[in-house]
Formats: structure tokens, C-alpha cells, sequence
């Protein structure tokens, strides 16, 4: 079995040095993906890595203009 750590709101805002309501507006526009257990919101290191390689890429698009 393998385990993964899970990040909290908290956990993942001070990963990316983003506040909370910069957490929860990415979560309410999918920009990440997240967990729900019962009511906790949790984030794996996939949907992390997702969320950034999502963000270099707009950066990059947007780079062009």
C-alpha cells in the first residue's frame, strides 16, 4: 500500500506562497483538483504538479504577447 500526503488549504497556500481565498478561488474556478473527505478539502502532489505544469504553460502562452 502506498501512502501519499495529503495537503490542507493551509499546507498547499504556504507551499505556493498563496493566501487562502487564492486557494479556495482556485478550487471554486477548477483550476485545481481536490479531495473531499466528509468536509475537509485536501490536495494530493498529482493535482499539485497538474495545477503548476497548467501555470507554466499559461505563463508561456502568454508570453507571446
Amino acid at each position: 500500500m502506498t501512502t501519499t500526503k495529503l495537503l490542507t488549504i493551509n499546507e498547499l497556500g504556504s507551499v505556493l506562497g498563496l493566501s487562502r481565498s487564492k486557494i479556495y478561488d482556485l478550487i471554486s474556478n477548477n483550476k485545481i483538483e481536490t479531495l473531499k473527505i466528509d468536509r475537509s478539502i485536501r490536495f494530493t502532489q498529482e493535482a499539485v504538479d497538474k495545477f503548476l505544469k497548467g501555470s507554466v504553460k499559461d505563463v508561456e502562452d502568454n508570453s507571446n504577447l
